[in-house]
């Protein structure tokens, strides 16, 4: 089946779960999703051999030959010139604008905090895994990866912990101080 004859049989797939839901029969997912699945397809190539060929029924001076190279190559391959010659300003499948600047480079206060959070949600991981269950073997290399980690991050801890400027060490709690802690 070639994508612009599964892009048909999709469209008919979509119209009749639509109808089905409509009289009441439960939902098993997305109505695109289950199309897609249907025609053998993944939902975002689905959706990119759909635009090709909404595109091309639209629009035919202009994306008139797409549904035949997307027939012939592939749909990625038919997109990718499909996005090149730019999308119709009334198609429903512009993207809205970026909510957020994708360009902001993080604090190292942001960075640290994602780092030491990423390995709490690690470490509550590791914490429930039952080494008993594991060979002898295994257990020696992760208990030697485990201890290589712990120097790395107790060698991080000191350095974040010691003040140059005063000297020694400075922790949340001030009941530590001094270099040789």
């Amino acid at each position: 089946m070639t994508p612009t004859e599964a892009v048909a049989l999709g469209k008919t797939i979509e119209d009749q779960e639509r109808q089905a839901r409509a009289h009441g029969k439960p939902a098993t997912g997305e109505v695109r999703a289950v199309a897609a699945a249907a025609v053998g397809m993944g939902t975002s190539t689905y959706d990119r051999a759909t635009r090709i060929v909404e595109a091309a029924r639209d629009n035919p001076a202009k994306y008139g030959d797409l549904p035949a190279l997307m027939d012939a190559s592939s749909v990625f391959s038919a997109y990718r010139i499909f996005r090149h010659r730019g999308v119709p300003p009334t198609s429903p499948f512009t993207r809205p604008p970026k909510r957020y600047d994708t360009t902001r480079r993080r604090s190292e206060d942001d960075v640290a905090m994602r780092a030491i959070n990423t390995l709490e949600g690690a470490i509550g991981a590791l914490e429930k895994i039952d080494t008993a269950r594991l060979d002898y073997e295994r257990r020696r290399d992760f208990a030697f990866a485990f201890r290589k980690i712990a120097s790395r991050i107790k060698r991080i801890a000191r350095s974040v912990a010691y003040d140059k400027q005063d000297e020694q060490f400075c922790f949340q709690n001030g009941e530590r101080g001094g270099p040789e802690h």
